[in-house]
């Protein structure tokens, strides 16, 4: 299945649990965003933590006030991202970039 915010109901319907989600802030002809809309209305979602996950670090102000829970700013720091998500899934908002 390719996955796109186009068939996003889909991929969702194919997954038994969800329990973070990474979103990339700049998709291939679409906006994170967008996309965090769509998934904010999905009623499976609604404790799931959705993590704006981008190189633009500076969209950290706009990626709260639309409701990210947490913001991570590539690239990953692979000494800290264990840490960082043991946080997001324990239910901290985390804010590093």
């Amino acid at each position: 299945m390719l996955l796109s915010p186009r068939n996003l109901g889909e991929i969702l319907e194919s997954l038994t649990q969800i329990d973070v989600v990474f979103l990339d802030l700049e998709l291939p002809n679409y906006s994170g965003f967008d996309v965090l809309k769509a998934l904010q209305d999905d009623p499976r979602l609604i404790q799931v933590p959705i993590v704006a996950y981008t190189v633009h670090t500076s969209e950290a102000n706009e990626a709260r006030a639309a409701g990210f829970h947490s913001f991570l700013g590539k690239p990953l720091n692979m000494q800290v991202f264990p840490d960082q998500l043991q946080r997001i899934l324990s239910g901290e908002r985390v804010w590093e970039y």
